[in-house]
């Protein structure tokens, strides 16, 4: 795609071309179809006579090969599809039954972390469990105070 817009440059008729090529990739099939399209006009492209294009097809090292390189790749993708075609969903899923489901998995996953945590003040050999990437959704509400830490700010205070 980058090599066909370069090759294009300021050409807005190939420009138009080269995006009616690409089309959408929304589903497995189209990809493969813009794929080929672009191989397809790829492989013009190098092929043609306008000093122009030809200038442009030497300065971005474009050759048939790549363009046939791309053009089995899409191939390649239609047999995938063919092969995963009995296990592809035909029912779509929507947003709020994805966001119910995150919920789900958000409200047990802090079920744990909170046992966890009580367990921890019961029995100081229980690891605690330290959420990362979840760590401001998940975190433990319980404000804990570490032991003598009044006594160790007064110590200190009155030192000075």
């Amino acid at each position: 795609m980058v090599v066909l817009k370069t090759i294009a440059g300021h050409n807005a008729a190939l420009q138009g071309r080269i995006k009616a090529a690409v089309g959408t990739a929304d589903t497995p099939e189209n990809l493969a179809t813009g794929t080929e399209r672009v191989a397809a006009l790829g492989l013009e492209l190098v092929a043609s006579t306008d000093p122009a294009i030809v200038l442009m097809v030497r300065v971005t090292r474009a050759t048939a090969a790549y363009f046939e390189t791309l053009n089995t790749s899409a191939g390649e993708l239609r047999k995938a599809l063919e092969v995963a075609r009995p296990r592809l969903t035909t029912a779509k899923v929507n947003q709020g039954e994805l966001d119910v489901l995150d919920g789900l998995v958000l409200r047990i996953l802090s079920d744990i972390i909170h046992i966890f945590a009580a367990a921890q003040e019961l029995d100081g050999t229980i690891p605690t469990l330290a959420p990362i990437a979840t760590r401001r959704l998940l975190a433990s509400h319980n404000k804990r105070t570490p032991k003598n830490s009044v006594e160790s700010v007064t110590e200190e205070t009155s030192e000075l």
